[in-house]
């Protein structure tokens, strides 16, 4: 199981990089028409392109929904999706695979818990990536699409991520995997206690709050049932002692994925904390650059 965790995280990765190498040959003409010094390279330019449109710090509104009817024609559909940020598009995206995976488990049950459903203790081991697409109901579904949509547009626009869909992508991605281990993991822990299957995106979604605390702690959130705002770094603070103490043997009435929760939020902190995109992103880009022999590249990013 650990096995295939590191292999599912290179694997992503390396794909994220591909996929971020093709975005790139696209757009460099229109980076270095902005910025012709041939000393800098590519991220350099994106990353200077990226602040004089979205300054750090600041929570970026949400793109404002057109009339229903424009949705219903094409052209419509095609302005509106223009004008997303990319970090919308990624997010409407992952929200509409969800959604579309929970149809699918209406029709055909038995083939969606053989592949969206994590058994601790199977050889299984591809349903820790796959179980971050499988819900088990419709308000396990609302609840994280609602939290995946509160902190994936903004943080997407941050420093860290500057608009780029591969760099949220691997990261959405491996951070579901590696909550998912973290909560079959937690079951050798607690020998007395049976496996219980699990599935959804929440380890990734704490993960977002994780990342999103830490870059900006002041913002405030309402949630849902709550009538009083919390800061970002309340809610964090909060949920994350909830799932310490739910791995401990608290709120045994409750099935919740704690050991996902509390990983996928440490994951997001120290993702940012010691600058992601500097120190794996990059790095692990020009890694796969050089070993696929796009020498052209390696010193691009």
């Amino acid at each position: 199981m650990t096995i295939f965790t590191l292999l599912a995280v290179g694997t992503i990765y390396t794909t994220s990089a591909v996929c971020e190498n093709l975005h790139l040959k696209k757009e460099t003409p229109k980076f270095m028409e902005m910025f012709t010094r041939d000393k800098e390279n590519v991220y350099d330019v994106r990353r200077k392109i990226h602040e004089m449109k979205y300054a750090p710090g600041i929570l970026w509104a949400p793109t404002t929904w057109p009339p229903v009817n424009q949705l219903f024609n094409p052209e419509g559909r095609q302005r509106f999706w223009e004008k997303l940020m990319p970090s919308e598009k990624f997010t409407y995206t992952v929200m509409a695979t969800n959604i579309g995976i929970h149809t699918l488990s209406i029709f055909t049950p038995a083939l969606w818990s053989n592949i969206f459903m994590h058994i601790p203790g199977t050889n299984r081991n591809f349903t820790l990536l796959t179980c971050v697409f499988g819900h088990g109901s419709l308000i396990h579904l609302g609840f994280n699409m609602y939290g995946f949509h509160s902190f994936m547009p903004t943080l997407g626009q941050d420093p860290t991520f500057k608009s780029s869909i591969a760099h949220m992508t691997a990261f959405y991605l491996s951070t579901g995997v590696i909550s998912s281990w973290a909560q079959a993991s937690s079951a050798r822990f607690r020998p007395n206690t049976p496996a219980v299957p699990f599935l959804g995106a929440s380890g990734a979604v704490f993960a977002l709050i994780g990342a999103f605390a830490l870059q900006h702690p002041e913002a405030q959130f309402q949630i849902m049932f709550i009538p009083y705002p919390f800061a970002a770094q309340e809610l964090l603070s909060a949920v994350m002692l909830f799932d310490l103490l739910g791995m401990f043997g608290a709120f045994k009435t409750l099935r919740l994925a704690h050991a996902a929760h509390l990983s996928g939020a440490l994951l997001g902190l120290g993702y940012v904390h010691f600058d992601g995109e500097k120190r794996i992103w990059r790095p692990f880009c020009r890694s796969v650059y050089k070993s696929l022999g796009m020498r052209k590249w390696e010193n691009k990013v």
